[in-house]
Formats: structure tokens, C-alpha cells, sequence
């Protein structure tokens, strides 16, 4: 794999996976263009030299321009679910955002585009790995799936609406598009799932449900990205990103022993696995999964 010589830009550098993208890319000597709202956020991206472009979603000429002069556009910024209750319309930006991206980066004469999706635009599937090819939301129709039960399905149908917006704007405007679909992800920086563990794992006693998800690592998710970046073979490819399904209750065991204390961990009894195939990115992506214990362990030393 060869990696690019020109800048790549890259939205929502200063968040969870893009502030592990933007790590990745520096370390290994990319050329970084972060394209953000508020580069006093950034002071250490551009210490570290990255030269950052003040760009919102909402503004495609400033997208516009700070895409101008950039090989690949990574198309990371999105509204993601978090803790609190999020007011349903501010997920449009993830469609609207989307169309304003991928706008600008024809405009500004990049070609090559990463999509940051989600396996949320699933339809969801017990028991058996989903392939990337699985029927997905409508994204328009608010219809019923399993995935209301964990999943704020606003943001559910936002991504499926962006994701197909994607595909047609890349076709239309003749981008060289791969999508990437990340699954729950973890790690240092998170705010969301890792942070909710955290507060979990501060409790005397704790039920923990049996039941598997995925726990991808946000630097093997930014390994990934970076694989599609290296890999002309992706173009127009999508691929599952979200590295092995762990159950809930035997993840937080990992915890409390690489921490040394916790709760009493209670087994919730949960016989439910929710699964992606992950073969395509293993192979064409040369991403690799840490192990559980090595994730958690960085999560515990960055705390």
C-alpha cells in the first residue's frame, strides 16, 4: 500500500474517531488539512502540523475552500448519538452535512472520498453475521426494527438517508467514493459508550446483560479509514468496521480485572448476538482487531 502524498482533509478531527484518524495519519507522515468550526480545539493537531481550515457542515463554499488543494476528502463529521436526549431535527445535519461535503469536494477538484457511515443503517439481524450487502432503513419510512430497542432511531434513518445521498452524489459528480460502517466503538476520548462503562464500572453492584455486540476500537477504525485511503481497489466498495462481537457482561469482567476492582458483576442472561462481517475490510483494508484487553487497557491509561 502506498499512502497519499497529497493532503487529505478531514472533518470532525477534533472528535472521538477523528481525533484517532487525525493521530494515525500524523504519525505516519500524511499531510493533514482539518477542516472544523473551532480551531482553538486543534492547538494540538497544528503543533503537530497539520494546517487547520475553518469549515462548518452548513457552509459548502467554505468546505469549498478548505478542501481546496487536498487529494482525498475522509467525510467524518456527523451528529452521533450521546448520552442525552438530542433534538430529532439535529440530525438532519447528517444528511444535509453530507450533501454539503461531498458537494464542496467536487467543487474544490478532489476525487477521492471516505464516507464515515454506520452499521446503524442495518436493518437489524440476530445470530448472524450481517454482510455489507443486508437490507438496510428506508431512511424515509418510519418503520419498525429491533435496533429501537438500543439504537435513537433518528439517527438510525439520518445515516441511512446520508449514506444513500453519498452514493447518489458520488456517481453524479463522478467521485471515487469508499464508505466505511463503523459499529459501537470504544476507546480513549470517548464520551459515549466508553464513558457510560466507566460510570457503570463505578457502581457496588452491576447487572450485566450476556448479550454480544460489536467493540471496535476507535484506532482500528482510524486503521481502516486509512486502509481505504491506501487501497484504490475500494473505490465504490462499502465495508463493515466494527471488529468482533464481545458479550456486554464479559467485557466488563476484562475491566474490572485490568483495573484491579469494580463492582459485583451480576450475569444478566441475554442469549443475543449482534454481528458484522468484517472479512472484506480484513482483507482489502489490512485492518486488524486488537483484543479486548489491550483496548481497555489503553482506555484505563488514558483516564
Amino acid at each position: 500500500m502506498r499512502h497519499p502524498t497529497h493532503p487529505v482533509a478531514l472533518t470532525g478531527a477534533t472528535g472521538f474517531l477523528g481525533s484517532h484518524l487525525a493521530d494515525l495519519l500524523l504519525s505516519r507522515g500524511t499531510p493533514l488539512v482539518a477542516a472544523l468550526r473551532n480551531p482553538s480545539k486543534a492547538a494540538g493537531l497544528a503543533s503537530r502540523g497539520a494546517v487547520l481550515r475553518v469549515a462548518d457542515l452548513a457552509e459548502e463554499e467554505a468546505l469549498v475552500e478548505a478542501f481546496s488543494g487536498c487529494g482525498a476528502v475522509v467525510a467524518n463529521a456527523a451528529i452521533a448519538v450521546g448520552w442525552g436526549r438530542i433534538d430529532p431535527s439535529a440530525y438532519e445535519v447528517n444528511v444535509t452535512g453530507t450533501e454539503h461535503t461531498l458537494r464542496a469536494a467536487a467543487k474544490a477538484g478532489v476525487k477521492r472520498v471516505i464516507y464515515v457511515s454506520s452499521v446503524a443503517v442495518y436493518r437489524t439481524r440476530l445470530q448472524i453475521e450481517t454482510p455489507e450487502d443486508h437490507p438496510q432503513l428506508d431512511g424515509e419510512r418510519r418503520e419498525f426494527d429491533l435496533s429501537q430497542l438500543t439504537t435513537n432511531l433518528d439517527y438510525s434513518w439520518s445515516k441511512a438517508r446520508a449514506e444513500r445521498r453519498a452514493w447518489a452524489l458520488a456517481t453524479e459528480l463522478g467521485l471515487a467514493m469508499t464508505v466505511v460502517r463503523p459499529g459501537p466503538i470504544y476507546g480513549p476520548r470517548d464520551d459515549k459508550m466508553t464513558d457510560r462503562y466507566a460510570a457503570w464500572m463505578k457502581r457496588p453492584v452491576l447487572f450485566a446483560p450476556t448479550v454480544s455486540i460489536p467493540h471496535a476500537h476507535a484506532g482500528d477504525v482510524a486503521q481502516a479509514i486509512a486502509g481505504a485511503l491506501d487501497t484504490p481497489g475500494s473505490f465504490g466498495r462499502a465495508y463493515n468496521t466494527t471488529g468482533p462481537s464481545v458479550s456486554v457482561y464479559a467485557f466488563l469482567c476484562a475491566w474490572k480485572r485490568l483495573a484491579g476492582g469494580g463492582p459485583l458483576l451480576v450475569p444478566i442472561p441475554v442469549p443475543v448476538r449482534v454481528a458484522y462481517d468484517n472479512r472484506a475490510a480484513e482483507r482489502d483494508l489490512g485492518v486488524r482487531w486488537r483484543a479486548v484487553e489491550e483496548g481497555i487497557q489503553s482506555v484505563l491509561e488514558a483516564r
